[in-house]
């Protein structure tokens, strides 16, 4: 299955049906709609907990960039298929 890449500007934000829980260094994360349960690894829940807040694609990239003192694009591509799989389960939504 191919994606493609979140635009910049778009703006990243969790669905209201998406509950979720810190679970020592993995994040569960249920969506209330389906009754379906998802659990998130370490890098991954970075980017949930950081839309806590919606933020936009670009905000998140560079954030991660620095912590994880990754190249732009790896990150990018990375992060894009992350916010898109989780847009397919419902969780994530992505506002152009």
């Amino acid at each position: 299955m191919g994606f493609s890449m979140v635009a910049e500007d778009a703006v990243i934000a969790r669905e209201e049906s998406a509950l979720s829980s810190q679970v020592e260094d993995r994040v569960m994360i249920m969506n209330i709609d389906t009754g379906t349960y998802y659990e998130i690894d370490k890098s991954a829940a970075r980017i949930w907990d950081m839309l806590e807040e919606p933020k936009s694609f670009g905000e998140i990239c560079d954030t991660l960039c620095k912590a994880y003192e990754v190249e732009r694009s790896q990150c990018g591509s990375d992060t894009s298929r992350f916010v898109e799989e989780m847009k397919d389960l419902g969780l994530l939504r992505v506002d152009s």
